[in-house]
């Protein structure tokens, strides 16, 4: 649907939760923000585009805001329809989204030596999400501006912290943002309301300051991957409380469980959350690895704990 006069969202049917594609039409340019998984671009976003005759003689351009394969594995589709496309991502997860097998590997299997990582089975699936390799054609630092039309232009900014090399566009005009996964509230719903993921930021302090980030845009609209549209600065305010809430929780509960049997693992934190940090299935508290692992080296960098090597690999302590 557009949402706006060029601003235009496409609601994804992915597993069963939202995935929302945005693309930003302008006179001179057109902008998509990500592309989904291998199939999205020919199941919903080539489909849209065509209905709404959206390309005309403008530029192409795709922005991938980060390495997660819902949002980078449609890029080599995409380019098929499109050959004209110029591909964008930041520089430190370019090589990765390039890549299949990088992003496998250092997104997703990053803790693998810490006995941490997806099954066989998972991450075969995620190969398949994430497409084949890709050229990216514009590495960008995160502060560029990007023209749409003469009297339209959005901001690309770095918004670090679910992932190194995250990405979001402010669009000053209409006073709202495409953040994706920039930040995730207290975890993803399904369409029914219930709570099915927990927040997946990887670096902590990273996270925070895009949290500060987005609270001082001027901003009347928040657009995300995986909530719906939300609106009204109240609703914006909520949203970033959740945020920083949850990661209060995160190194509340570290603390705790260190406090209760004096030294942790990351192994030990995930088989401990049970329902502490949130409502999802206990299938799913495995993806907490990713802020687990975050807080553990924030509470380091506050000189809170530290690790030590033992037998079975590395464990934390209280200082």
């Amino acid at each position: 649907m557009e949402l706006f006069p060029g601003i235009h969202r496409i609601e994804v049917h992915y597993q069963n939760r939202y995935l929302f594609q945005h693309i930003l039409v302008g006179d001179d340019n057109l902008l998509f923000v990500d592309a989904g998984v291998a199939t999205t671009p020919s199941e919903d976003i080539k489909p849209y585009v065509d209905e709404k005759n959206l390309v005309r003689t403008q530029g192409l351009y795709l922005l991938v805001t980060h390495n997660d394969a819902d949002h980078c594995g449609g890029i080599c589709n995409l380019k098929r329809f499109f050959p004209q496309l110029t591909t964008m991502a930041h520089r430190l997860e370019s090589d990765d989204i390039e890549d299949p097998n990088r992003t496998l590997k250092n997104r997703y299997n990053e803790l693998a030596h810490l006995g941490v990582s997806y099954s066989k089975e998972r991450s075969a699936q995620l190969l398949i999400n994430l497409g084949d390799k890709c050229q990216v054609d514009l590495r960008m630092v995160g502060y560029e501006e990007f023209h749409l039309s003469a009297d339209w232009k959005v901001q690309f900014y770095y918004s670090p912290g679910h992932t190194k090399g995250h990405m979001l566009v402010y669009d000053p005009k209409h006073r709202l943002a495409i953040i994706t996964d920039a930040i995730l509230g207290k975890g993803v719903s399904n369409r029914d309301g219930e709570l099915i993921l927990c927040p997946t930021y990887r670096f902590t302090d990273l996270y925070l300051e895009t949290i500060d980030l987005i609270e001082q845009l001027d901003l009347d609209y928040l657009l995300t991957s995986h909530f719906p549209l939300i609106s009204g600065k109240e609703e914006i305010a909520r949203f970033i409380a959740e945020s920083k809430e949850f990661v209060v929780s995160v190194e509340a509960y570290i603390l705790e469980t260190l406090e209760r049997i004096g030294q942790v693992s990351l192994k030990d934190l995930l088989s401990e959350a049970g329902q502490k940090l949130g409502s999802w299935s206990e299938e799913k508290n495995f993806d907490l690895f990713y802020c687990l692992q975050g807080g553990l080296e924030e509470l380091e960098r506050k000189r809170l704990i530290r690790p030590i090597e033992t037998n079975f690999g590395v464990n934390w302590i209280r200082c």
